[in-house]
């Protein structure tokens, strides 16, 4: 399951970055990519005509406008937020999954921030 996510985000985000517009070259620097995020975001991107505005990569767009939003310029808040979730994430994944199933995707290829519970 995690792999079907992650190539259809790849596959998505391949389209966005060599995606091309008058206003939105191909994308070579880091300013580029987050200049195509912000356009992708607003709904001046539209990468498919049936697209319902509910892709991971528009959602993680949204996020991170959010995320900046709420933190503006305070870089020291942002990285405190993230620290803050994510080591909370994975003690919360670690609480939930058990030992025997966590050495199974470990075998696998796995680890446990991808496992399923």
């Amino acid at each position: 399951m995690a792999k079907a996510v992650l190539d259809e985000v790849f596959e998505e985000r391949k389209h966005l970055l060599h995606w091309e517009h008058q206003n939105f070259p191909h994308c070579g620097s880091s300013v580029q990519i987050l200049d195509r995020l912000r356009g992708y975001e607003s709904g001046n991107i539209v990468l498919d005509a049936n697209e319902q505005g509910n892709t991971i990569l528009k959602k993680g767009a949204v996020l991170g406008r959010k995320l900046t939003e709420t933190t503006g310029d305070n870089s020291e808040a942002l990285w405190k937020f993230l620290a803050e979730f994510w080591s909370g994430y994975i003690v919360y994944l670690a609480a939930s999954t058990r030992a025997s199933q966590h050495k199974m995707y470990l075998t696998t290829g796995g680890e446990l921030g991808t496992s399923e519970r």
